[in-house]
C-alpha cells in the first residue's frame, strides 16, 4: 500500500473537535487533512452566511435552490472542488460522528474508489439507532477507542 493519506470527514458543527483529532493524528505521525483546517490554506465556506449576506435565510431554500442560488453557486463550486481535491489525494476516510450527509457521501466516495473507511464516534453512540450500511466501514470505534484507531491507522502505513 502506498503511504496512508487520511481525510477527516465530519460536520462544521464539530470543527473544534475535528481540528483536535487532526492535531492528535499528526502528533502520531499520520498524514491527515480535514475540511476545516484553514491554517494550512484550506478554503472554507459557510452557506448560511453567504445566503444571509444576500438577504435570504438558510431556511427559505431547499437543497436544489441553494445549489442554484447566485449568492452561493460560485462559492459552492470552489468549496466542492477543494474538498474533492483532498478526497482524491486521500486513500482513507475517517468519518467523525456525529456528522451529516456530506461526510457520509465523502465516505461512500472513498469506499467506491477502493480506499479505506473508518468510523469514529466522538460522543456516545445513540441508543436505538442502527445503520446496516456502516458495515462498509473497515472498522468502527467508540469515543474511548481513539488510540486503538490511531494504532490501526499506523499499521496501515508502510515501514
Amino acid at each position: 500500500m502506498s503511504k496512508l493519506r487520511i481525510y477527516l470527514a465530519s460536520s462544521w458543527r464539530n470543527s473544534d473537535a475535528v481540528l483536535s483529532i487532526l492535531k492528535c493524528f499528526r502528533a502520531y505521525g499520520l498524514n491527515a487533512d480535514c475540511f476545516c483546517d484553514q491554517e494550512s490554506g484550506r478554503i472554507g465556506f459557510n452557506i448560511k452566511d453567504c445566503l444571509e449576506q444576500s438577504g435570504h435565510s438558510l431556511y427559505e431554500v431547499d437543497a436544489i435552490s441553494a445549489l442554484e442560488h447566485p449568492a452561493v453557486k460560485q462559492q459552492f463550486k470552489i468549496a466542492f472542488a477543494e474538498d474533492k481535491k483532498w478526497l482524491d489525494w486521500a486513500n482513507c476516510v475517517v468519518m467523525l460522528m456525529p456528522c451529516g450527509r456530506s461526510a457520509h457521501l465523502e465516505a461512500g466516495y472513498m469506499k467506491g474508489k477502493g480506499g479505506l473507511f473508518y468510523i469514529y464516534w466522538m460522543a456516545d453512540l445513540p441508543k436505538g439507532e442502527f445503520d446496516n450500511m456502516y458495515q462498509f466501514a473497515d472498522g468502527m470505534y467508540r469515543p474511548d477507542q481513539l488510540h486503538e484507531l490511531i494504532d490501526v491507522l499506523r499499521q496501515e502505513m508502510p515501514e
